[in-house]
């Protein structure tokens, strides 16, 4: 009997295990399903139990009481908001104002661009264009200089600032915002550059096209090619007798280099000398600075007292007019005195043309170091710049005619009609 249950009993499982062999893979993959359900729901379960539970938190900082105000408080809250969004946006209007105020004191091109004045102030320059289209023409040769951090521009601008004001080294520094040694090194350089290019600003005029323009001031003087005369620039005592002794000006008691000027009819600066000392003589001067060499046969200078050059300028054919000598005589003649009063009405513009050049650039009214009378080899000469042969430049010489030219970019003082 045992042995007749134990045989039925592995029957039976024989048959459960073919029943469970003939379950279907669908169902199979049904409970995959099911359990990478499960997996998922349990993860966005997690992912919500963690964005519920910072709210959950903040919900528990609410004082008790809280939340059955909120609608009250908010309104407040909006009407103190709305106050300090106004008190915002004029703190912000102010702060604005302040920072375009500040930006105006700053020299930078932004602040130049559209103020004619404060260009005139601070450059000589009549206008923001004229500064820029100097720029255009002077700094693509500048390029191969450029070693600061400071913009192109912003260098040439500290240049005429220099000129013009007569800051000094420390004072450019706070303003552009560079190192002194950084700024000589500039300067020099920039010097160099505009003493090439704007050289040939200085010109001396084709005599058709000089009689075409003439103003009716001089109309009565014929062929009147040039006004000449002398400035001189103060400058540092030297240490040296000789030059010591050169440099000593009679005239304006005071160590000084000398400059030979030369203006057109229209106002026009058409010649400018190298540096001399102050002791040469008006006559030397004239003859060793090359300015006859440009006289053509029938042409009138018109000159001071000082300029005795009557029997050198026959040479070349020309003639010189100065105001009348008592000299000899107990009075002058009716004629010499209308012939004087006309020429010193006209000859008045050269004068007012050298105190232009000082006054636009106060460089020329300080008094300069010994060191700027040092002939600089290094630069090539511009013949047109310097209308002489000489293959060294000073410093002063070429501050000088950086000057000039820029006083020529400007309006003429001379009336035309």
């Amino acid at each position: 009997r045992r042995l007749q249950f134990v045989t039925e009993l592995a029957h039976s499982n024989a048959e459960d295990h073919e029943d469970a062999s003939l379950v279907s893979e669908d169902e199979l993959h049904d409970c995959d399903y099911v359990q990478r359900n499960e997996e998922v729901n349990s993860e966005e379960c997690q992912v919500q139990s963690a964005s519920v539970e910072p709210y959950q938190a903040a919900q528990a900082t609410v004082p008790s009481g809280a939340l059955g105000t909120m609608t009250e408080l908010t309104m407040n809250d909006l009407n103190k908001a709305d106050q300090q969004t106004k008190a915002l946006i004029q703190e912000v209007q102010m702060l604005q104002n302040e920072r375009d105020r500040l930006l105006q004191m700053i020299l930078s091109p932004e602040s130049l661009a559209g103020n004619d004045t404060k260009v005139k102030y601070y450059t000589g320059l009549p206008s923001y264009m004229m500064l820029k289209t100097i720029f255009d023409f002077v700094s693509p040769c500048f390029q191969t200089y450029s070693r600061t951090a400071l913009p192109l521009f912003s260098q040439f601008l500290m240049v005429l600032v220099r000129l013009r004001l007569n800051m000094d080294i420390e004072q450019l520094s706070y303003h552009f915002g560079i190192h002194a040694s950084n700024i000589s090194h500039s300067i020099r350089k920039w010097l160099n550059v505009l003493y090439e290019r704007l050289g040939a600003l200085i010109k001396w005029p084709e005599r058709e096209e000089l009689l075409k323009t003439m103003p009716n001031d001089f109309k009565a003087f014929g062929k009147c090619i040039v006004i000449v005369d002398c400035f001189e620039v103060f400058m540092e005592r030297p240490s040296a007798l000789k030059p010591r002794a050169q440099t000593w000006s009679n005239y304006k008691h005071h160590n000084t280099c000398k400059f030979l000027i030369g203006i057109t009819p229209q106002g026009s600066i058409s010649f400018i000398s190298q540096a001399w000392g102050g002791r040469v003589s008006d006559v030397h001067l004239t003859v060793e600075s090359g300015l006859l060499d440009h006289l053509l046969p029938g042409d009138l200078i018109l000159a001071d007292h000082g300029f005795t050059i009557h029997d050198i300028a026959s040479h070349y054919l020309a003639e010189v007019k100065v105001p009348s000598f008592t000299k000899g005589k107990a009075q002058l003649s009716k004629y010499e005195v209308d012939t004087t009063c006309e020429l010193a009405r006209v000859r008045i513009h050269v004068e007012r043309v050298i105190g232009m050049l000082k006054q636009k650039y106060q460089i020329l009214n300080s008094i300069l170091p010994v060191s700027m009378l040092m002939c600089d080899q290094s630069s090539p000469h511009s013949d047109a710049a310097t209308n002489h042969e000489s293959t060294e430049e000073s410093m002063i010489d070429k501050i000088v005619v950086v000057c000039a030219a820029l006083c020529n970019c400007c309006d003429s003082i001379i009336p035309f009609d």
